[in-house]
């Protein structure tokens, strides 16, 4: 791996990367995510899963997929070890930190140009931000 980084690429590459000025609005987005979800029936899809496998309660670890955020958190409510809206906080917490986490990773890359969301800053802007980017990165 690290022989092939010390090649150069022949390919020219523009890389953006989004996020928010202000973390707390990338949590809130998080957070009414994660609502969208349950509302559109992940614990459903959980639960699904689960009977597929024919578990019922019997193994912690009933899948692969039971290691993925947003199925990790809401197996204990099937389990009936906690209520939806404690499950519902702990997958809150887990994908703001693994938001933490991807955003610690992509910054170490030094290619990346990054784009700031804010709530002055809509599409538009954003769009007109990366052509400003592209248009100084091809001279």
């Amino acid at each position: 791996m690290q022989k092939s980084r010390s090649v150069r690429s022949c390919y020219d590459v523009c890389m953006y990367g989004l996020d928010f000025e202000n973390r707390q609005d990338l949590y809130d987005k998080i957070n009414a995510r994660v609502d969208d979800m349950l509302a559109r029936g992940l614990l459903d899809e959980v639960r699904c899963l689960c009977e597929i496998r024919g578990h019922h309660g019997e193994t912690r670890e009933p899948y692969t997929s039971a290691q993925a955020i947003g199925h990790k958190e809401l197996l204990p409510h099937l389990y009936g070890e906690y209520n939806l809206e404690t499950c519902t906080e702990k997958l809150k917490m887990n994908t703001r930190n693994y938001a933490k986490r991807q955003l610690t990773w992509f910054r170490k890359n030094v290619h990346i140009n990054w784009l700031y969301m804010n709530e002055n800053a809509g599409y538009d802007t954003i769009l007109e931000n990366a052509i400003n980017v592209y248009e100084k990165f091809k001279k």
